[in-house]
């Protein structure tokens, strides 16, 4: 049988630590990020995180864990090797909110935060753990991938059915390079071995039932 990892209430963002053999998951209700051995498959740790934890990325190299909490428009660095709370980057201050999934570029050494309220994109520093600056996306921006061998971020907007393009070597949207897709697109990531977007959309008036493929 597959092995199963209990224990987890409510899941919602999951992202692996591959070089240490773990996985971290968003436990949304209690608000807590959960650390899982990848050998043993079972719960090691779980800690404070914020509102409602949604999306959840891992630098491999740095091993520090992002968590990007909806509720209380937050993002919480942890050090995933221990479980200590590295740093707090609150969203509200600048008229943001909303963080929804969050995406590394291990090759900058930088994380990069959708921010659903507001239609932005945030831009971390991997070491100082401070917010460098935001970039502006379109309204409802969630879904969001990159591509650190093209320097690229792609972030699908739900609102506007709509996905963008950054130049992440210089934090600036492609603006020509929009795609209108209509409906609503939602989760997003992206191939770098094919050059190919993938997003979970939906059909205006319908739920999320399809993938669109981009090239």
């Amino acid at each position: 049988p597959e092995p199963i990892i209990r224990h987890v209430p409510y899941p919602n963002g999951i992202a692996a630590d591959v070089s240490a053999n773990m996985v971290f998951i968003g436990s949304k209700t209690p608000g807590r990020l959960v650390r899982v051995d990848g050998a043993s498959n079972t719960v090691l740790a779980s800690y404070a995180s914020g509102s409602e934890p949604f999306g959840v990325a891992v630098n491999s190299v740095t091993h520090k864990v992002y968590v990007a909490n909806y509720a209380s428009t937050t993002l919480t660095i942890f050090d995933g090797a221990s479980g200590g709370l590295l740093a707090t980057v609150n969203f509200a201050p600048l008229g943001y909110g909303q963080p929804a999934y969050v995406a590394v570029d291990e090759t900058l050494n930088r994380a990069y935060v959708t921010l659903h309220a507001g239609g932005r994109v945030a831009v971390i520093d991997g070491a100082s753990n401070a917010l460098l600056t935001t970039m502006e996306a379109q309204s409802g921006a969630f879904g969001l991938a990159v591509h650190p061998g093209l320097q690229r971020a792609y972030v699908s907007n739900r609102d506007t059915g709509t996905i963008n393009v950054f130049d992440t070597s210089t934090n600036s949207r492609l603006w020509p390079q929009t795609t209108n897709v209509g409906g609503e697109q939602y989760a997003l990531t992206v191939d770098p071995l094919r050059n190919r977007p993938y997003v979970l959309s939906a059909l205006p008036g319908s739920t999320p039932g399809r993938v669109a493929v981009y090239s």
